[in-house]
């Protein structure tokens, strides 16, 4: 079968283009991007085409560069093909923006492509040795199943009509043609990574070990590329069911998280951690297995990712933030950590949302009989209205959040138990102990709002004076 018709199949099988399609088409003038424009021309008519070349001058190379983009012109009008060209200083630009001379090329390129019309396919040059070098520089620097899936044929706009030949069939393609190209010198220096693959991999590969290897391992890429899509629709049914997407953070179930087998939780993670930064670079396996170990940790602990990431593990859950917001969190902590309101007695109090009614009850003048006053409130104590002994309590009380130190009563025996304890015991999420307020006499809490009361100051049939307190949130109250 011949280069062209071997292209046109690959086209349709893929269906790359469609009747009026207007194609973008990277020229760079080398052996690769003439091919392709060569091809696309003598399908312009069955497919009504409109096509657009675009040159980028990268400011790099000199004379050479020149001569390249005269080339391009000269071919494109041979064809009569709309010619654009666009100037960058791409050493400059890569200076700027902290990014190698390759890597900058290649986002200015992209970009170019992307803005000059909005429905335009954008045909790129690659090739199936493109694919096999991709696949052995991911296998080397270290990557998953997704990093050997080679190079998407289709991908968004992205068209690459000749993925599906070598680069001696490119090349024997515009010989039987007669049709001339440049050489790129960089091509042919070794300081490059994928030019010393070119180079000197494959052909060693090719000689040495099987002629047919790039065949070979392009279908190898393709069967992991199919894996790949089942993996990846089979994980994000299952990122649904475990994970809770919040504004601010991710969360995850962690029993069900914990049921998972152990590819499918290193899978779910890297998820996760990319949804939470955005991208994947720099993120390792040694990353990806400290989540996985702290899945099983107690709650309270916690790890550092790069792009400032805090994974948490917390009672039920495992949380993934950006260390900003929980900056912004630990801030309004600080800020609440001296934050007291002393109980001088009977009126209103504020801290922070919160507000707080507050009434002393002298039992003998009240006429209160404190038996039936007892059991009374044994049985009809709300939530947010407390009574306690006021006589018991040896300290300014206050109206504050949780200190270290931090204390109650658990029982009539003297029995104690740290603030702190208490928490994890009720699962009060990490997040959330900083933000609940306290009632308390020095260390020892008297009530935590919300929750419980310290036995020691329960009334007795010996009280003689009681503090009632009442509290509301006035966010949620308003």
């Amino acid at each position: 079968m011949s280069e062209f018709k071997k292209v046109k199949e690959y086209i349709l099988e893929n269906k790359m283009l469609e009747k009026g399609d207007s194609v973008i088409v990277g020229l760079s003038g080398g052996a690769d991007s003439v091919c392709l424009l060569d091809i696309l021309t003598r399908l312009r008519d069955e497919f009504s085409l409109r096509i657009i070349a675009v040159h980028v001058h990268h400011g790099i190379r000199g004379t050479e560069a020149d001569r390249d983009l005269e080339f391009a012109g000269k071919i494109c009008k041979e064809r009569n093909v709309d010619f654009r060209v666009y100037y960058y200083n791409v050493p400059e630009y890569a200076k700027n923006n902290g990014l190698s001379e390759e890597e900058a090329g290649r986002k200015l390129r992209y970009e170019t492509f992307f803005g000059l019309e909005e429905n335009a396919k954008v045909a790129v040059a690659h090739n199936l040795n493109d694919n096999v070098e991709t696949f052995i520089h991911n296998i080397c620097r270290g990557t998953g199943i997704k990093g050997l899936t080679g190079i998407k044929a289709v991908s968004g706009r992205i068209i690459r009509p000749l993925l599906c030949i070598e680069r001696k069939e490119i090349e024997n393609y515009l010989e039987s043609n007669n049709i001339s190209f440049i050489q790129d010198s960089t091509n042919f220096e070794e300081e490059y990574t994928r030019n010393k693959i070119r180079l000197n991999v494959l052909p060693y590969l090719q000689e040495n070990i099987n002629n047919k290897m790039l065949e070979h391992i392009n279908e190898t890429a393709n069967d992991l590329a199919e894996a790949e899509d089942y993996i990846s629709n089979r994980s994000y049914e299952l990122y649904e069911k475990i994970f809770t997407e919040e504004k601010e953070r991710i969360c995850a179930d962690r029993s069900m998280l914990k049921q998972q087998d152990l590819f499918m939780k290193k899978r779910l993670i890297r998820t996760a951690i990319e949804r939470t930064a955005g991208k994947l670079k720099d993120i390792t396996r040694i990353h990806v297995n400290d989540v996985v170990k702290l899945i099983d940790k107690q709650s309270g602990k916690y790890l550092m990712l790069p792009y400032n990431i805090i994974v948490r593990a917390e009672q039920n859950n495992v949380i993934f933030e950006r260390k900003k917001i929980l900056e912004d969190c630990f801030e309004n902590i600080e800020s609440k950590k001296n934050l007291s309101v002393e109980i001088t007695g009977q009126g209103k109090y504020i801290l922070g949302d919160f507000e707080f009614e507050v009434e002393i009850i002298d039992v003998e003048k009240a006429g209160e009989n404190i038996k039936i006053l007892e059991n009374s409130l044994k049985n009809n104590q709300k939530l947010y209205t407390k009574w306690f002994d006021y006589d018991k309590m040896n300290f300014t009380v206050c109206l504050r959040y949780r200190q270290p130190g931090d204390y109650l009563a658990i029982n009539n025996c003297g029995g104690k138990k740290k603030l702190k304890d208490y928490f994890i015991d009720e699962k009060i999420p990490l997040s959330k102990r900083d933000s609940i307020p306290v009632l308390a006499d020095g260390s020892h809490v008297v009530w935590v709002y919300g929750y419980r009361i310290s036995e020691y100051y329960k009334i007795t049939k010996d009280t003689k004076r009681i503090i009632r307190i009442t509290g509301k949130d006035k966010k949620v109250d308003g």
